[in-house]
């Protein structure tokens, strides 16, 4: 068994912990980066698709961001993660912060760890904060001060930044419980069942739909052949 340093508080533990004793870090997320990856082929076209309607509450999510060192145009405050028929979109007051394609996307999971509320959301762990690279550091983290300490559920979205080439892990303090949402996530984007229906070529996709049209027709010949005879045989 060897020690290292915890990625977040940066104190001593062992090579062998699933989450740091001390601040509660998922290290079992940044174990699976040993490897270092390269940067995959992404399609052309990274449009994420139609948003997913909200009917069961499963479908979007109000969260909480707050950290010194922002990513990209993100300011502080309460976001809202859209689910999309092909990726992910991150809001603020109905303006698009961030799309993220599903093939972008590695993984989306959730822990648990303690923050602190005064006014606004601060604390230690990762809200907010970002995982660079294979292993690296975190840069970020949450800011402040307070004197309330809650147990607040926190959503990680690991992905390949197309800017940087590398991979990020952003999160945020989810408002409530985040597993019905990450668990519609997973079953919409990372499903590889349903990326291989995704993959349908446009040319295949008319041909059933052609198909389809000349069955009903055959199908409203044959009612109207019926219906014709049907009518001659009542005036006979």
């Amino acid at each position: 068994m060897a020690l290292i340093n915890c990625p977040e508080c940066e104190r001593e533990i062992s090579d062998k912990s699933i989450n740091c004793i001390y601040c509660g870090f998922p290290l079992q997320q940044i174990q699976k980066q040993e490897r270092v990856e390269p940067f995959p082929v992404l399609p052309e076209n990274l449009h994420i698709g139609s948003q997913i309607v909200n009917w069961g509450g499963d479908a979007c999510l109000n969260v909480k961001y707050y950290s010194d060192k922002k990513y990209a145009n993100f300011a502080n405050g309460n976001y809202e993660i859209g689910l999309h028929t092909h990726g992910l979109c991150i809001s603020q007051q109905y303006i698009t912060k961030l799309n993220i394609h599903k093939s972008q996307i590695i993984d989306i999971f959730e822990y648990k760890d303690v923050v602190t509320v005064d006014g606004n959301v601060v604390g230690n762990a990762l809200v907010g904060g970002l995982l660079f690279g294979a292993v690296g550091a975190i840069v970020g983290g949450i800011s402040g001060s307070g004197k309330k300490e809650v147990s607040g559920n926190i959503i990680c979205i690991k992905f390949w930044d197309i800017n940087t080439k590398s991979q990020v892990i952003l999160s945020f303090l989810a408002n409530g419980l985040p597993t019905k949402f990450i668990n519609r996530c997973k079953t919409e984007l990372l499903n590889p069942n349903k990326t291989v229906e995704s993959n349908i070529t446009e040319k295949e996709e008319k041909e059933k739909l052609e198909k389809q049209g000349k069955g009903c027709l055959i199908a409203l010949g044959i009612a109207v052949a019926l219906f014709v005879l049907f009518i001659i045989f009542l005036e006979s």
